[in-house]
């Protein structure tokens, strides 16, 4: 009797250190589930884990199709995206689940399963996620064969989401196409040369980095007219200032004297303590001084571009808006004159030497570049929304 009791308590104690059932007696089925199948997955086959694997299975598919039956019931064409997210989720689950249940078979043991038709449930909400978003689109496509440009793009987004569940869901492949092209503006970019001998130049520096016609996002731009394609803009550009400043050089002077040791020298002095004469070493200063003659080299550039946004259907300005940048240059160097240990932090030395000035393209070619970088950043802000 006292050996029976002591198997039972033995059994209890395990059941109680046993990580798959605690977590299946706190109503945790998933990790539960989890627990099971990674102990069930190598070693031998306990009947415990084996219990919760079977348990924790049927528990978390019920779960899920009972979400599924609620979610149907709605009605609601949108809720087919948490369908479809749960069908992905039950059938990794159950493909995880297989491989164990293969290698338990392997070793003589049948649990009993029930696995859920989890694929043919994602075909199903894949087929409606995609036409959830057809139908969005749909809204949005006969504003947009009115030329509704930003309706062209919200269909083409929505025709896109559709695209990602099933590439050739309908028509939407044709449908994204067109809208594709409805929302597109192309626009012309037109340099205007002005009375300066360097616009020329300075817009072939502004536009050589680029090859036209040129995307971006909803934007085609053109430097000159397409064949087949109606421009919607057109960009007149000038440059409305270009300057470049002369060579200048800047100087300042500073000098400083001070005291330093310069050696020492032997002195004879009485040592009362030895009676006698000794030799001391003294230290001998003398003052130094040091001028600094300190450079600065300074030049620089400044363009302006004025640019002015018309709409070639109503021939009306729609905007106007200009873009400055200054590119500046320089350098610094001193001449020292006198003893180095002279110098100090109010009057030290810069180092570096003269340098030749950059000539007056360099500059306003730098200086191009950086227009262009802004004009790239303004010009799809300005014309966004047109």
């Amino acid at each position: 009797m006292k050996k029976v009791s002591f198997i039972l308590v033995a059994v209890i104690f395990l059941s109680a250190c046993n990580r798959p059932v605690k977590l299946l007696e706190k109503g945790k089925s998933k990790k539960a589930l989890k627990s099971s199948m990674n102990r069930l997955k190598s070693g031998k086959v306990k009947d415990q884990n084996l219990y919760v694997f079977e348990k924790a299975f049927l528990l978390e598919t019920e779960k899920d199709a009972q979400l599924v039956a609620s979610l149907k019931r709605k009605g609601d064409p949108a809720l087919w995206l948490d369908i479809h997210k749960t069908a992905k989720n039950m059938v990794k689950r159950q493909s995880k689940v297989e491989k164990v249940l293969n290698r338990i078979n392997n070793k003589g043991h049948h649990p009993r399963l029930d696995f859920y038709p989890a694929k043919e449930l994602l075909e199903e909400a894949t087929d409606n996620v995609a036409l959830y978003y057809y139908a969005k689109a749909q809204e949005f496509i006969p504003a947009a064969h009115s030329n509704d440009r930003q309706a062209a793009r919200v269909a083409y987004k929505w025709l896109r989401k559709s695209q990602e569940y099933r590439a050739n869901f309908k028509d939407s492949r044709l449908l994204a196409n067109e809208m594709y092209d409805i929302g597109t503006t192309h626009i012309l970019l037109n340099p205007i040369d002005g009375f300066n001998s360097k616009d020329d130049r300075l817009f072939s520096s502004f536009f050589g980095r680029q090859s036209f016609p040129e995307r971006k996002n909803w934007e085609v731009f053109h430097l000159a007219p397409p064949s087949g394609e109606d421009l919607d803009y057109r960009v007149d550009m000038s440059w409305d200032k270009v300057y470049v400043s002369w060579d200048d050089v800047d100087q300042s002077f500073c000098s400083n004297t001070v005291s330093v040791q310069d050696g020492c020298e032997q002195v004879q002095v009485w040592s009362a303590k030895d009676s006698t004469f000794v030799t001391e070493n003294r230290p001998v200063y003398i003052d130094v001084s040091v001028t600094v003659n300190t450079f600065y080299q300074n030049k620089y550039a400044e363009l302006r571009m004025n640019c002015n946004v018309y709409n070639l259907a109503t021939r009306q300005r729609e905007n106007y808006f200009d873009i400055n940048h200054q590119e500046n240059w320089s350098n610094e160097y001193s001449r020292v004159l006198g003893d180095d240990r002279a110098l100090s932090g109010t009057c030290g030395n810069a180092g570096g030497s003269k340098a030749c000035f950059p000539s007056d393209w360099t500059l306003l070619r730098s200086a191009s570049y950086d227009i262009y970088r802004k004009f790239d950043c303004v010009i799809d802000r300005e014309i966004r929304d047109l």
